[in-house]
């Protein structure tokens, strides 16, 4: 305790018994800082795991041998933890002290443990309870190696320090969750409960496929549209099942509800309940509530956690960084003083030797050898900073080149002597050494090697299953051939570089690696057999290829940037690893030896540790962790007992899922933006070119900005026969470019899109595709004739700016010409009646899809963002490189490990080809007769018995989608052409879960982080001319739309309307409100299924009860403000929408039971139940109120908005490929028949554009779109409808690149520019809070309104003051910021005034914004030329607003100058006087007088005096042209008051001065007045209550005045003097004497 080193303050004392010098003390603190005593802990800890993981559950609690012999180490375990706490307690003291034991949180959880465990011990002997949950707090031992390891700290630390933040969006997503779950809980409460029961059994449910699913009814006509009907005669719809999944799956209560709705946010199983719901309740309006809860929940909310957690995790490793390299320039500098005196010392010794006479001339050259060695060695070094590739390895060489011969001609002299006759021999030897390190140089080798690899990669890839006997063997000895090869050039590389320069290129060392693991395998497989695939690793060598791209340097910079985050990543991964052994410990002491089920136990299980490890990692990827969720409720009892064991998954996934591997993503996003750093370092050379580019760019932007009207014609002959003269060319070209052309080509564009959409894709001959194909005539028609025009207008092709020579008008073609083309083969066709054009014509009509994309070259923003989506993809390019050269090397693995292991029999009991033939007995669970099936000998539907069928497999598994069923089959996998033995080999999961670190984890990360980073340097780049950055831009954007807020107060005092305002307004009631809200809350969430008839009353009354105080809450507020004021502000509108919205929901509520009653029709009553259901949401709407009230909540809902606006363009992006996919989805797999068992069923299909929109949208969620890609391949039988042969097919093979493709765009392109956005837009929740940010500035709106309730715009100046004081920073001053800086930022900011001394409300704000965030602030002199360039800059980047804001936001310098009073010439004389008040003429007082009051007239003489001198200083420099004591500017002559009467004037500066620092709520009814009698007199009156006269003319060259006129005229006048027609002076900061007196003698 620090009481070793001073002896006379004593440290505390532990437990108040043992002092700091108390032997025991002093030993045990020894013990516990002896390093054998941390690594004891650390192995125990260890062994402890090991012991825990060891165990083996089994069913009803029986144990193994081996767990019993392991419970009885617990007790010793036990011991040794309580043994290290006690001596740390001994040490440290208890909790009393700073530094004692308790005060660190590891040691806090070690006690908790220790505590936990002896309880455990001490009750199994004495009480009889459940331990199971105690025990499992043994878990959490594993945890204390975070404690030992620092580098996992920094990221435990950012996922801590983000913890904050996240806390707020964790609200706000819990927020989201209780809507959404009591929205369902109105409208799905109770719903899932009707099923198809059998007529014959009425307890026997009849299954839809292979599950029951709700129904609706018993009749068709009664189901609303989509709903599930049972079929009449062979069974009926009851209310008595338990619902789906056991019931788990419910929104019966507010518990299950959320569950669900979390359930459905993380995108797993989704699909299901939205297709119970639509099966119980019908399907129109059901996707109304799930859509929105998967873009919302999932895409928005949870996209959130990750901006965070990014932000956060940059910020720690910046904050890491700084202080290691802090600490490593101390050492250098220490290290570098010491070692610099060193090496002085020795050179002086080595001198003196030289300089001897008796040193022999051989000490010498050694002494000068070694000299000339060491700067060698000192140049290699410099080289060798960073070698990860041939290149740096050859320039270093190069340069070794002529040192070597030196170097070694040093070492040979000595050699040669003793050598003699060798000597020829070592010199040929060397010879050829040069000769040989000259050729592995060479470009041929490089490429010769290159080819070598590349064919050995073609030899691995073309392995197969059931390939030829040649292809065996020939592969066979080709592996020896090409590893014989690859063996010689690493030798050949070696000899010639020598050993050490070979190694120091990280490529060649990962050669070596390669090929000695080579080498291994093949010894292995000639010894055992079989192979790792290892050799495939050569590929990798591909990646040179790079070298010849200009890709080279960026991708080694990325490898640079991830190799040295490899620390940060290593601990994430070993954090992952801690996090799921303890999450697989605990839940084998939970679930362990539960899982046993009427089916048997599900593969995902927690019976051994192995297993349980990977449905941890399983759940993590998360992928079907539902489904292991429910299997984990109901082996804990059901719905009854077992929901509370619910909270262990969605913690595992909320910490795993959103919170761990996000952590992943922070890592990749930092590594990119490092990366980019680097490149765009080297790429100095690149931007020389690219601004050559840009000056081209500009030149086309000019040309195309020049025609406002129409555009010129090309000045070149149209097909070599039109001339720009020609009439029929400038018909067309005046055609083109009419005003609407375009706007109608976009039309017909929406119109031909909508025909498209509207098509039957079943029955191809009905009536309404024969309407729409007329149509279809007419829209091609229309686009021929667009073409045709455009073409003579402009040319083919054979000079700039013809027609072909843009890609959008060759795609225009391109859908045109395959139009007509069809047309032309449907016209022959029907003459010949051939049938084998149909395939061709309908391909050829599919491309008729592409004509949505011709919108986005005439929509500019869309443009934009298109752009933004391609050079995105070209950045992505190189990464798709590696990225496909990685999943194929994982691919060549695959079939090397599992190559024709994927065969099974459906029969289970038989395992070969042979045995699997004939018929076997299928027992049904509820029939008493089995049914004969066909023994089937088929492969797994994802396989791996070729490279490209392994590819797909492995990009299925990377989707997340599906990867559980083949980690089973893989590890069920046993030899070739056997069938599966379940978890045959449990160790092949670690090929999946290297797999997913690499891919999943990483890469697609990448992928993600390189789509984040373009589109945030996109929007820079729009900004980049315009010299301001995203911040400022969006904070001027703000400024731009923000307007006044209007505050309404009645106008008299007196009245009732007066007091229900002051009511209303008041805290109190604002407060009240709230708590009703809440409870209001509180009441929706207590429904649930089935309450008794009395609950429902209570609930319904309470219910009437608060919509009748909401009611009354809107009357007090109508009664307050009136009408008209009311509606203005959106919240009161929405408000009132809700209590009409409750009280008509009540009435119905109220009175709907009597009129169902007198309403006999059937159809009557539907109508009637519908209305209602609408009517609920109104009660959950009440919800949203909460969320204006908290002040961050306020911010993230701001920004939420801020970035629903930057969305339209990316949302209509992602429109138009869903359009384009499902278009083609119904064209080519529409007419596929639809099966309850196979996955295009009827909720399932592309029969209706909208039903292929709702497929699509369900396979970018993920939602196990490799099935749905499966239904749709050759198998597939053809709709009946479709009138097709029974023989012919309609599934295609086009499924596997239509699926695939559509993945890929989706979710790495077009769901990351969610992703992009919403980290744009969120990246203050992670930045330092002391910059300005647009999420400030609702503020400063907010509180203008006080000060200006009518919102007039303008408030007098001195509120203004008031107002900025008042607002906190960084958008005010903040009442502790001093006057004398506040003044100093107000003459900066010099807004103008008006002539009552009011100033606007975008002036100020604007100029606030731009004094703190400086957009173009410069020195006094310059700032009329930046503001110059602000207005051209505003002018440009918001050309539209800037016609009618740009005056206010920056005013024309005419406003600020001569004449005009402005802000900063007000608070520039209060700051001169303040200056001049604390100088020593200030201060001084005429001798002899006594202390005077400080108003009487002569106390202020002295002042006064100053004041005179400044003035007379002032009007005789000024020369001797102008009047004396007027100041002559610009033509305007400025009486300056002569000095007699300043005497007398009661108020003068000091006065002033005083008063000015003083809160001015009284100077409401400050009037300032520039009259204009003669010339331009300044005169200020002030009418303070006191003084109130008419305001005072005088003529000119008259210098007498009242002593009434306000101090602030002076202030004024010598402000006049002092900024002389130039403001911008003053708004440097040093304004004291020096500036008058420099401002005052202009003439020097």
């Amino acid at each position: 305790m620090g009481g070793a080193h001073q002896p006379a303050t004593p440290g505390p004392s532990s437990l108040f018994i043992f002092s700091d010098e108390n032997p025991i003390r002093r030993y045990t603190k020894f013990i516990i800082e002896w390093p054998p005593f941390e690594y004891a802990v650390l192995l125990t800890i260890i062994a402890n795991c090991v012991v825990l993981a060891l165990e083996e559950h089994l069913p009803n609690g029986d144990k193994t041998i081996l767990a019993q012999n392991l419970e009885k180490t617990e007790a010793y375990f036990l011991g040794i933890f309580c043994v290290e706490a006690s001596l740390k307690i001994l040490a440290l003291g208890f909790v009393l002290h700073r530094g004692s034991y308790l005060r660190n949180v590891w040691n806090i959880m070690d006690f908790f443990v220790v505590v936990t465990g002896s309880m455990t011990i001490f009750a199994e002997y004495n009480v009889d309870v459940d331990l199971r949950m105690l025990r499992s707090f043994r878990v959490l031992r594993p945890l204390k190696l975070v404690s030992r390891i620092p580098s996992l700290q920094v990221v435990l630390k950012s996922i801590i320090k983000a913890m904050a933040p996240l806390l707020q969006i964790g609200l706000l997503v819990l927020f989201a969750i209780v809507i959404f779950a009591i929205i369902g809980l109105e409208f799905y409460s109770g719903a899932l409960h009707k099923t198809c029961y059998s007529l014959e059994d009425i307890n026997e449910i009849v299954n839809d496929g292979d599950n029951p699913t709700p129904c609706n009814a018993d009749n068709e006509t009664l189901a609303p549209y989509g709903a599930h009907v049972c079929t009449y005669d062979k069974s009926t719809c009851l209310e008595k099942w338990e619902g789906p999944n056991r019931g788990i799956t419910s929104f019966d209560n507010i518990g299950f509800a959320m569950l669900t709705v979390f359930q459905c946010i993380t995108m797993e199983g989704w699909t299901a309940i939205l297709y119970w719901t639509n099966d119980a309740l019908g399907s129109t309006f059901n996707w109304i509530y799930f859509v929105p809860l998967i873009v919302l929940g999932s895409f928005f909310m949870l996209n959130l956690v990750l901006g965070v957690l990014s932000g956060e995790f940059s910020n720690e490793r910046t904050r890491v960084e700084r202080r290691a390299q802090f600490q490593k320039e101390r050492a250098r500098q220490m290290f570098n003083q010491d070692f610099t005196g060193y090496i002085n010392w020795i050179t002086e010794a080595e001198e003196v030797i030289l300089a001897e006479e008796r040193t022999t001339e051989e000490e010498r050259m050694h002494i000068i050898e070694a000299r000339r060695r060491a700067a060698a060695k000192k140049k290699l070094k410099n080289l060798g900073k960073s070698k990860s590739t041939d290149t740096e390895e050859e320039e270093q060489d190069e340069d070794c080149g002529d040192d070597v011969p030196k170097k070694k001609q040093g070492f040979l002299k000595s050699k040669t002597r003793s050598a003699g006759k060798c000597a020829d021999f070592w010199r040929a030897e060397k010879r050829f050494r040069f000769w040989i390190r000259h050729t592995v140089k060479t470009q041929w080798f490089y490429w010769f090697v290159i080819v070598l690899v590349l064919f050995n990669t073609i030899c691995v890839a073309v392995e197969h299953y059931r390939q030829p006997k040649w292809l065996t063997s020939f592969l066979y000895y080709a592996e020896f051939v090409f590893l014989g090869l690859f063996m010689m050039e690493m030798w050949v590389k070696m000899y010639a570089l020598g050993p050490r320069i070979y190694f120091e290129s990280s490529f060649n060392r990962f050669d070596c690696v390669v090929i000695s693991g080579s080498i291994f395998e093949v010894v292995w497989s000639e010894v055992k057999g079989g192979s790792f695939g290892l050799s495939v690793l050569r590929a990798l060598r591909l990646l040179r290829i790079f070298k010849v791209t200009k890709y080279w340097s960026s991708l080694r910079n990325l490898v640079i940037s991830l190799l040295n985050s490899m620390r940060s990543i290593i601990s994430l991964l070993f954090l992952l690893f801690l996090f799921i052994l303890i999450f697989a410990l605990l839940g084998m002491q939970l679930f362990g030896g539960q899982f046993n089920f009427e089916e048997g136990t599900p593969p995902t299980n927690f019976n051994t540790f192995p297993i349980a490890l990977l449905t941890v990692f399983q759940i993590l990827t998360g992928e079907d962790w539902n489904e292991v969720m429910y299997f984990g409720i109901q082996s804990q009892g059901g719905i009854q007992k077992g929901m509370l064991y619910s909270l262990y998954f969605v913690i595992l996934v909320l910490f795993g899922n959103y919170t761990l591997l996000n952590v992943f993503l922070a890592i990749a996003v930092d590594n990119l933006a490092n990366a980019q750093e680097l490149t765009a370092a080297e790429e100095e050379q690149g931007e020389e070119d690219k601004e050559k580019q840009s000056q081209k760019e500009e030149a086309k932007k000019e040309d195309e900005e020049v025609p406002d009207g129409p555009k010129p014609m090309l000045p070149y002959s149209s097909m070599f026969i039109l001339s720009p003269t020609n009439p029929i060319r400038r018909g067309a070209h005046w055609i083109v470019n009419l005003r609407y052309f375009d706007f109608f080509i976009m039309v017909v564009i929406c119109m031909s899109s909508v025909a498209l959409a509207a098509e039957d894709p079943v029955v191809e001959d009905s009536d309404r595709n024969k309407v729409l194909n007329y149509f279809d005539y007419a829209f091609t028609g229309v686009f021929t004739v667009e073409m045709l025009l455009k073409i003579v207008d402009l040319g083919i092709l054979f000079h700039p700016g013809a027609y072909l020579r843009d890609l959008w008008n060759i795609m225009d073609a391109a859908v045109v010409i395959c139009a007509l083309v069809s047309f032309g083969f449907e016209i022959g066709g029907i003459k010949k009646g051939a049938g084998q054009n149909l395939s061709t014509i309908k391909s050829l009509r599919v491309l008729r899809v592409l004509r949505p994309l011709k919108t986005i070259k005439r929509v500019p923003k869309l443009k934009a963002v298109f752009d933004c989506v391609v050079n995105s993809l070209k950045n992505v390019i190189n990464i798709l490189i590696v990225y496909i050269l990685f999943q194929f090397i994982f691919a060549v693995i695959a079939v090397q490990l599992f190559n024709g292991k994927f065969f099974h029999c459906n029969d289970i009991s038989k395992n070969t080809f042979e045995d699997c033939q004939g018929s076997y007995f299928e027992y049904e669970s509820n029939s008493l007769l089995p049914r004969v099936s066909k023994r089937q000998w088929t492969t797994q539907s994802f396989h791996y018995d070729n490279v490209a069928s392994a590819m797909l497999t492995l990009f299925a598994v990377q989707t997340g989608e599906g990867w559980p069923q083949v980690l089973q089959n893989s590890m069920a996998a046993t030899y070739e052409d056997r069938g599966p033995i379940q978890n045959f080999r449990i160790e092949m999961s670690i090929f999946y879960i290297v797999y997913f670190v690499v891919f999943p984890f990483f890469f697609v990360n990448i992928f993600v982080a390189l789509i984040i980073i373009t589109f945030q340097e996109q929007g820079e780049a729009e900004l980049q001319d315009g010299e301001i950055d995203k911040n400022q831009k969006s904070c001027i954007d703000f400024t731009i739309e923000a307007r006044p807020l209007e505050r309404y107060m009645p106008s008299k005092r007196g009245s009732i309307k007066y007091k229900v305002w002051r009511i209303v307004v008041s805290t109190p009631f604002e407060y009240f409100i709230m708590a009703l809200i809440v409870l209001n809350t509180l009441l929706l969430m207590m429904k649930y299924y089935n309450q008794n008839d009395l609950y429902a009353d209570i609930l319904k009354y309470s219910n009437m009860g608060f919509t009748g105080m909401f009611s009354v809450e809107t009357v007090l507020k109508i009664i307050a403000y009136g009408v008209k004021n009311f509606f203005k502000d959106p919240w009161n509108t929405f408000d009132f929408i809700t209590v009409i919205g409750s009280i008509i929901d009540a009435l119905i509520m109220e009175f709907g039971s009597d009129l169902a009653e007198n309403c006999a029709d059937i159809s009557c009553q539907q109508e009637n139940t519908f209305n209602v259901g609408f009517l609920r949401l109104f009660r959950a709407a009440r919800l949203i109120k909460l969320l204006r009230q908290g002040y961050t909540i306020r911010i993230l809902l701001w920004t939420f908005v801020q970035s629903f606006k930057a969305l339209p363009y990316v949302c209509l992006l992602i429109a138009m490929l869903f359009f384009i996919y499902a278009i083609i989805g119904m064209q080519v797999f529409g007419n596929i028949e639809l099966a309850a068992e196979s996955d295009m069923n009827r909720h399932n299909n592309f029969r209706s554009f909208i039903q292929a929109l709702m497929l699509l949208f369900r396979c970018a969620t993920g939602e196990s779109w490799p099935n749905i890609m499966l239904a749709c391949l050759k198998p597939a039988k053809c709709d009946r409808e479709a009138g097709k042969p029974p023989s012919e097919v309609c599934g295609s093979t086009l499924a596997y690149a239509y699926f695939v493709s559509f993945i890929f765009f989706c979710s790495f392109l077009m769901l990351n520019l969610f992703v992009a956005v919403i980290m744009d837009n969120f990246d203050y929740l992670t930045r330092d809070s002391s910059i300005l940010g647009a999420h400030h500035l609702d503020e400063f709106v907010r509180i203008w309104a006080e000060y200006d309730p009518n919102a007039t715009g303008k408030i007098h100046y001195t509120e203004m003051y008031d107002m900025l004081k008042n607002m906190d920073p960084p958008l005010g001053f903040g009442n502790k910021c001093p006057n004398r800086l506040a003044y100093k930022k107000l003459i900066r900011m010099n807004m103008p005034l008006d002539e009552e001394g009011k100033v606007n409300f975008t002036t100020t704000l604007f100029a606030l914004i731009r004094e703190n965030l400086s957009i173009k602030m410069r020195s006094a002199e310059e700032m009329d030329q930046a503001d110059e360039e602000l207005r051209e800059t505003i002018t440009r980047i918001w050309p539209l607003q800037a016609k009618k804001m740009l005056d206010l936001l920056v005013p024309r310098s005419d406003v600020l100058n001569a004449g005009k009073l402005t802000v900063g010439k007000i608070y520039a004389g209060l700051l001169i006087l303040e200056s001049w008040r604390s100088t020593r003429f200030g201060q001084t007082e005429p001798q002899g007088v006594p202390a005077f009051s400080e108003n009487s007239p002569t106390a202020n003489q002295p002042k006064a005096s100053f004041f005179n001198c400044l003035l007379d200083v002032a009007a005789t420099g000024l020369g001797h042209g102008s009047r004396t004591g007027s100041l002559s500017q610009e033509g305007q002559a400025i009486t300056v008051p002569t000095t007699e009467n300043h005497v007398d004037d009661p108020h003068t500066l000091a006065d002033l001065a005083r008063r000015s620092t003083r809160k001015s709520h009284k100077n409401n009814k400050k009037v300032l007045e520039l009259q204009d009698v003669g010339s331009h007199h300044a005169s200020m009156e002030s009418l303070d209550e006191a003084r109130l006269q008419a305001p005072h003319a005088y003529q000119n060259g008259h210098h007498g005045r009242s002593s009434s006129l306000s101090a602030v005229e002076d202030v004024i006048a010598l402000k006049f003097i002092v900024v002389e027609g130039d403001v911008h002076q003053v708004r440097e900061d040093g304004i004291t004497e020096a500036t008058i007196t420099k401002s005052a003698f202009p003439t020097q």
